[in-house]
């Protein structure tokens, strides 16, 4: 038996386990500019920062997935505060 996956923790990583499907992920990325991998990266705050090219590409994406699939909005705002800064 698979066992539940933890919370989201960022609102990226909700909006990627909303579109319940490769396709769908795979499509949301497209449309952002990057891949489905370097999304999960800043998803997961495996990445410092998002470029704001590619954050206005996030936003814009995830307004065409909410349309299409009701999933949440995310905004450059939110991404840019998603992750704990490491000021060390």
């Amino acid at each position: 038996m698979r066992q539940p996956l933890p919370p989201p923790s960022t609102p990226l990583l909700a909006l990627l386990r909303q579109l319940g499907s490769d396709e769908r992920r795979n499509d949301f990325a497209a449309l952002a500019g990057t891949t489905t991998a370097y999304l999960y990266q800043l998803a997961t705050c495996k990445r410092g920062a998002c470029r704001s090219r590619l954050a206005k590409g996030i936003s814009d994406a995830s307004l065409v997935m909410h349309k299409r699939h009701g999933t949440e909005i995310i905004t450059m705002d939110t991404l840019a505060s998603m992750c704990p800064v490491d000021r060390n």
